[in-house]
């Protein structure tokens, strides 16, 4: 285990190593300076000696003793020679640098200073070097002396010496002083040495604490706090590094770390949460077991008291079929007392049959006990009292289980549908009836017609006369609404009395009437025709002081059958009737095929281009009639009405084109080019104010037409209306002819905020069971019914039925032809929401309003 930590071991180490290098490199040097000194002076002394080597001998063979002497004072003289010493060859020193070696033995002199310091004897190498041509360098007294000795020849020139007669030359050099001045110099470069590589220690100490020692501590810091319980320590170290990524790595681990000590932490918070939590629901059970029972005390007594309040009959049974409770509702709708009634059966207590075969009716509680779900039953009537009175009953039985699922019994909701039915029958005969003349409407003449198409034999003859008034107009606009309806009226009753009792008389719309003739030769069914132009013809129609003379244009149509299709039958009477108008009025025009193309080149075909031009010109108008809220609860809007000019610039009314528009297919464009400009008109704030919506009359032809709503919701994009301020108005009639492309469209734009109006309702009564699957926002009572309400009570409980029923069904009612005060008066009694007529806003042009607007509060 270390002694020491990593954080001081590192530099230490760096110290020692550095100490370590510093004195192998002194050592070193030391050594190599020494032996530098001694080998140059080694080679110097070799030089010098070879050269005073040959001096000496010249000098001694010369026999010039005086020049020896001299060169001997000089080599005393020279520092680098310490000691000089020459030998004959005997031994004897002859010369020397010290005057009392002189006359002494060499080998005995140098016995006491050389012989110790070199490793062989002086005389051997003496001998060795007296035979040899030249000298030799030895190394003594551990490297502080250098010691040459060379031979010396003195015999004369040109005479062979005798190599054991030479004299040897003896030098001793002294080489303390050059060894010191070296490790001086090898002492000044350590010490620069040792400096630079303290520094560069110190350098690489710091560059080590910086880059590894200091994070090395940084990040056992930060392991031991995070050992003591600091999860959310890091070492944050960077780089690329080992130390980075082990601190890195540390920090990873930390993280999963902190990430599971949370987990475990919140599971235990989450347990120990949970645990209260049931302990406190075990309280709260507990608690609220005791509240449920002494509600249901409570309880008991609330429904005791809602079944005694209820407005439908509620009856309970138990599973023999025996009656154990009645409310009141019920006790007062049988009329015999409360004992008589408890543990009787149903069908005793309820005298029941069916209301169309007057049988009696199956027991509903022993249906539902066999089938065990629930049971409903229609058409009944029960004799109510006394027995003189009868009821009509819509009855639903359905099982009561106890709370192991286990039937006990039936529960018997009997609803008293008497009134309601009244009302349906009521309504159903308006539905197939025209409310102002009390002849056939079109849409039942038109099933009549049908079936007659339908069923009709190859030797069966039919006709089909259709009139048209031909001074209507006059009478209208010169007397006004209620003189015209008065002259249909006396029309009708006048037509009714020329027709057989087979025939059926309807009138179509406007001043328009229809006669099916069924099984009528077409002779016959001229002279009938005849009879009846002629009976018009003479009729005088008196209005106040004023006298009137009408006639009728009539179109007769055979009937084919297997050929002729409802559509094309009418289609050809219009043109037969359009004929007899285009020949002079007041006449009976039977349908032939040529005629008709005659009267459609010069009738409906010229109306064909001049709807296109319009379009293409932009030769509509739009007008409005504003819908008022006749109680001040409701918000006012407008209905948008269409304008034609004509040629001469007058402006023609819906009712002159749009039949022939509807005829050949032109109302599509012409709904486009009112949604276009509508939605236009929307948008500026000076034609329609920002509280105000718009109500715009959609055709059957549109609204089965697929292309039509993508050109709605294109439209509504583009321009950007708010589409909460549009209501579209479709009639019944073509409503319920295209069912399935209504609930389309209403699907489409409903849940966008799109409000929607049934208009001319009443006119086809037979539509009150499509009302649950239309999302209609406003029923508009057909006027017919509306303008003569004050003084006709038929047409007063009409419109009254009309409005319970929206009310029920949470639709809003508008009510159109509101001519007079006293028909408002009405209306607001009843509870109409909207009117719509004369008597609060004549029609105008869509165009900047400003003072035009109606008070709301009308």
């Amino acid at each position: 285990m270390p002694l020491i930590s990593i954080r001081y071991g590192i530099p230490l180490l760096i110290i020692l190593y550095t100490a370590g290098l510093a004195v192998y490199m002194v050592y070193r040097d030391w050594n190599y300076a020494e032996a530098m000194v001694r080998g140059e002076a080694a080679s110097l002394m070799m030089n010098r000696m070879s050269k005073i080597q040959k001096l000496y001998s010249q000098t001694l063979s010369d026999a010039y003793s005086g020049r020896v002497a001299e060169e001997q004072v000089f080599l005393s003289g020279v520092v680098e020679s310490e000691i000089t010493v020459i030998t004959d060859f005997n031994g004897m020193v002859i010369r020397a640098t010290n005057q009392e070696w002189i006359g002494q033995e060499l080998y005995h002199t140098s016995a006491l200073n050389w012989n110790s310091w070199l490793k062989e004897p002086l005389q051997t190498i003496v001998e060795r070097v007296r035979k040899q041509p030249s000298g030799e360098v030895f190394l003594m007294g551990e490297g502080r002396y250098l010691l040459g000795v060379y031979p010396l020849s003195f015999s004369a020139p040109n005479v062979q010496a005798k190599t054991d007669h030479n004299r040897v030359l003896v030098v001793q050099r002294d080489l303390s002083r050059d060894l010191t001045r070296a490790r001086n110099t090898v002492g000044k470069h350590t010490a620069e040495m040792v400096s630079l590589l303290v520094l560069m220690a110190v350098i690489i100490g710091i560059l080590v604490h910086i880059f590894l020692t200091r994070r090395l501590g940084k990040l056992v810091t930060v392991t031991e706090l995070f050992a003591d319980g600091n999860f959310q320590i890091r070492t944050k170290l960077s780089g690329n590094d080992e130390v980075a990524k082990l601190g890195r790595a540390f920090d990873n681990m930390a993280g999963q770390v902190e990430d599971t000590h949370k987990d475990l932490e919140l599971r235990v918070v989450n347990r120990t949460t949970e645990l209260a939590s049931s302990v406190a629901e075990l309280q709260r059970e507990i608690a609220e077991r005791r509240r449920i029972e002494h509600m249901l005390f409570n309880e008991k007594e609330r429904i005791q008291v809602t079944l005694a309040s209820i407005g439908d009959a509620v009856i309970t049974t138990n599973v023999n079929g025996q009656i154990d409770y009645i409310n009141p509702v019920a006790k007062n709708l049988v009329g015999i007392p409360h004992h008589l009634i408890i543990g009787n059966t149903f069908p005793v207590v309820f005298n029941l049959i069916d209301e169309i075969t007057r049988q009696p009716v199956q027991d509903p509680v022993q249906q539902c006990l066999i089938k065990k779900n629930l049971t409903k039953l229609g058409n009944c009537k029960m004799f109510s009292g006394n027995g003189d009175e009868e009821r009509s009953l819509d009855i639903s039985a359905a099982p009561i289980h106890d709370r192991e699922n286990t039937m006990i019994g039936v529960v018997l909701i009997c609803r008293d549908v008497t009134e309601i039915n009244r009302i349906a029958r009521q309504l159903s005969y308006h539905a197939s009836h025209d409310s102002l003349t009390g002849l056939i409407n079109r849409m039942e003449f038109e099933r009549r017609l049908q079936r007659v198409i339908s069923t009709a034999k190859i030797d069966e003859f039919h006709a089909l006369l259709y009139l048209d008034l031909d001074q209507f107009k006059i009478v209208n606009d010169t007397c006004g609404h209620i003189a015209g309806d008065e002259l249909l009226r006396q029309v009708s009753a006048v037509l009714d009395q020329k027709i057989r009792k087979r025939d059926t008389l309807a009138r179509l719309g406007g001043d328009e009437f229809g006669v099916l003739l069924e099984h009528c030769l077409p002779d016959q069914a001229l002279q009938i025709a005849n009879k009846m132009r002629m009976e018009i013809h003479d009729y005088r129609f008196l209005w106040e002081d004023r006298s009137f003379r009408i006639g009728v244009s009539i179109g007769l149509v055979p009937i084919t059958p297997g050929v002729d299709t409802l559509a094309s039958v009418f289609r050809t009477a219009d043109s037969a009737c359009y004929a007899a108008k285009e020949l002079g009025r007041n006449r009976v025009h039977i349908y032939q095929t040529g005629d008709f193309e005659l009267a459609q080149r010069h009738g409906e075909m010229q109306w064909i281009p001049r709807i296109q031009e319009a379009l293409a010109k932009n030769q509509f108008v739009l007008y409005y009639q504003p819908i008022v809220p006749i109680n001040g609860k409701y918000g006012l809007h407008y209905e948008v009405l269409l304008r034609l000019v004509n040629l001469d610039g007058d402006l023609m009314l819906p009712s002159v084109f749009i039949p022939v528009a509807e005829r050949y297919n032109q109302m599509q464009a012409i709904d486009r080019w009112v949604v276009q400009h509508a939605f236009a008109a929307l948008r500026d704030p000076e034609i329609v104010p920002e509280f105000i919506g718009l109500a715009i009359n959609i055709s059957g032809q549109s609204l089965s037409d697929p292309l039509f709503l993508e050109f709605v919701e294109s439209q509504i994009v583009n321009q950007e209306i708010p589409i909460e301020r549009v209501c579209f108005e479709i009639t019944e009639t073509a409503a319920i002819g295209n069912l399935i492309h209504a609930q389309r469209f209403f699907s489409a734009l409903k849940p966008r905020g799109c409000r929607f109006a049934l208009d001319d309702f009443g006119s086809g009564l037979s539509s009150f069971a499509y009302l649950k699957t239309l999302p209609i926002d406003f029923l508009k009572i057909d006027g017919s019914f509306v303008k003569d309400m004050a003084s006709d009570p038929i047409d007063y409980a009409m419109v009254e039925a009309i409005h319970r029923i929206g009310n029920v069904m949470g639709i809003e009612t508008i009510a159109e032809f509101v001519e007079t005060e006293c028909v408002l008066e009405q209306l607001k009694s009843i509870g109409v929401n909207y009117g719509q007529g004369h008597c609060l806003a004549i029609p105008r042009p869509l165009v900047p309003v400003g003072s035009l607007l109606v008070s709301p509060n009308i």
